[in-house]
């Protein structure tokens, strides 16, 4: 079953290669030009420092924000682990994570994960296997074949595209880079003093994807949190950074059927500030609200289907004619839901749906035959 939200990091031999070997020069940034800083490493020691989980202490991106582990946030306790079980996590957990998830017009979805995880290259915590990553994830089910440029707030410029086939996820991507080696030979020699106190973690410093903390609305002068997970908001950071605070897709009929672009600005953040005092994780999400959406007129008119129709939350539609099973014509009808649509055979249904702005409630959708 595909899952949507981020699931459990599972490491292939060939990830783990490419991660260990050395980087070509044209895949990674210049070695004097870290994207932030590595803290000291959490040496477990069963006297002084019974709960260290071995990686960095903390995470500074290139603002100067750092931030830590924290129980709750990531894979529950293994039992009869151990190192999970004095840890306070299972096989992986998050210094910091950015979600945005889009409901598309075509009843699709699209998906961006922006994360530094915490790992191990067993999924079995145990002291000397831990794996530190930055992770860009889009999944992105595209309407229609063609080419799609993907905007989001780790990426200077669009990623692109081709999708040749229409189908679930026919986008899925994730770009992990980090690993468990050390990057130089001699361990902090590549970058300035004080950049990277975690030898054997500073691959994640030079990551292609220029990774900034995003920080959610309401946490910018919060001495805990950058965002503690709760309900998606919009962000700031990645604007100042020379980044867009939003995740946007361009691309054939993604915002509808001839509407060629759709984005959002809210993203679900997590991350604790080093020092902050306990967050307490969001509890399960409540089951999001449906617009209704309800179709009030559908006839032929003058070689045109007359439709109106109305969202209860005045969401903006499209309708779509059918002919039996083929799609014989739409339209976008906006939030007033009216509209005289064309089509090339002469159509007996016609659906209507919603397309939500509001995170809260989902789109609609509605069918009626036509009329005479």
């Amino acid at each position: 079953m595909k899952t949507w939200r981020t699931t459990k990091l599972v490491i292939l031999a060939a990830l783990v290669c490419l991660v260990l070997a050395p980087a070509a020069s044209a895949q990674i940034r210049p070695l004097t030009e870290p994207l932030g800083k590595l803290g000291p490493i959490d040496t477990p020691d069963a006297v002084t420092n019974p709960d260290g989980h071995g990686f960095p202490l903390w995470v500074a991106d290139s603002t100067g924000v750092q931030l830590d582990l924290v129980p709750g946030f990531g894979d529950p306790v293994i039992p009869g682990n151990a190192f999970s079980e004095a840890t306070g996590f299972g096989a992986e957990a998050f210094f910091y994570s950015a979600e945005s998830l889009m409901d598309l017009p075509s009843g699709g979805k699209a998906l961006l994960v922006l994360a530094i995880e915490a790992a191990y290259g067993a999924e079995d915590p145990q002291d000397g296997d831990q794996f530190l990553f930055a992770r860009v994830r889009i999944r992105i089910d595209a309407p229609s074949i063609g080419e799609y440029k993907v905007y989001h707030p780790w990426s200077l410029t669009p990623e692109v595209f081709t999708v040749a086939t229409v189908d679930d996820r026919n986008i899925n991507s994730t770009h992990d880079w980090g690993g468990f080696g050390p990057l130089c030979p001699t361990q902090l020699s590549c970058f300035a003093e004080g950049v990277s106190q975690s030898p054997g973690f500073e691959r994640i410093l030079i990551d292609p994807k220029p990774w900034v903390f995003l920080i959610a609305d309401g946490f910018d002068n919060n001495p805990d949190a950058v965002g503690d997970g709760g309900a998606p908001t919009i962000v700031t950071g990645g604007a100042a950074n020379g980044h867009l605070n939003v995740f946007r897709i361009e691309g054939p009929n993604i915002g509808g059927p001839g509407v060629d672009f759709i984005e959002t600005g809210l993203f679900t953040v997590f991350g604790h500030r080093l020092g902050g005092a306990a967050i307490t994780p969001p509890g399960p999400p409540e089951a999001a609200l449906t617009d209704t959406v309800t179709i009030t007129r559908a006839r032929l008119k003058n070689n045109a289907v007359e439709v109106r129709a109305t969202s209860d939350n005045g969401f903006a539609m499209t309708a779509e004619l059918y002919a039996g099973a083929t799609l014989v014509g739409s339209a976008n009808l906006g939030s007033n839901g009216r509209g005289n649509i064309s089509f090339t055979a002469t159509p007996d249904t016609v659906k209507v749906h919603s397309t939500s702005n509001n995170p809260a409630i989902l789109g609609g959708s509605a069918t009626a035959t036509i009329t005479n």
